[in-house]
């Protein structure tokens, strides 16, 4: 299904390495401890998208084209930080309702009416995952990046499925 997805052009994908410990209990000659790196990947449809507003040659014009990054593109306005405290303690407050037991469930009708809301909001609904086999592959530079980035793309037949796919 991924690959049936993928070849419409019109789906992203995130991806990040995972490290886990395996570690043996018993002291015995054998037995050793280990630990496994890998790339994860996992392919969603965009909602709603259109391929004429995601083209990689407007990317790269626009990418090309980009004035240099300035320090206060960073930085919040005041606007903007006030927007985001409030998300902040919002955040906080409604992880204290889930999870702070029995005494401050009285309170999740009220949080819940005061929920922050943005104007840039796309309807709800359920976004479909796809996740990709995992590849030995360390993502950590930039060799790395383009290294997932080949896999990915030949995990999916990309190149050979689409016609136009570096469009």
């Amino acid at each position: 299904m991924a690959q049936a997805i993928a070849s419409t052009g019109l789906y992203g994908i995130v991806y990040d390495n995972i490290n886990m410990n395996f570690h043996v209990a018993e002291q015995v000659v054998g037995c050793n401890n280990s630990q496994e790196n890998g790339t994860y990947a996992t392919l969603f449809p965009l909602f709603n998208a259109k391929l004429d507003c995601i083209t990689t040659k407007d990317f790269q014009t626009t990418f090309l084209n980009a004035p240099p990054l300035l320090l206060s593109d960073l930085i919040h306005t005041k606007k903007e930080s006030n927007q985001f405290n409030e998300y902040l303690a919002f955040t906080v407050a409604r992880v204290a309702v889930m999870f702070g037991g029995e005494g401050f469930k009285k309170f999740a009708v009220p949080l819940h009416e005061h929920q922050p809301a943005s104007s840039n909001q796309i309807p709800s609904h359920k976004t479909l995952l796809y996740p990709l086999p995992a590849m030995h592959i360390d993502e950590s530079s930039v060799i790395g990046n383009v290294q997932v980035d080949k896999a990915i793309v030949d995990g999916l037949g990309l190149s050979a499925a689409v016609s136009d796919f570096a469009k």
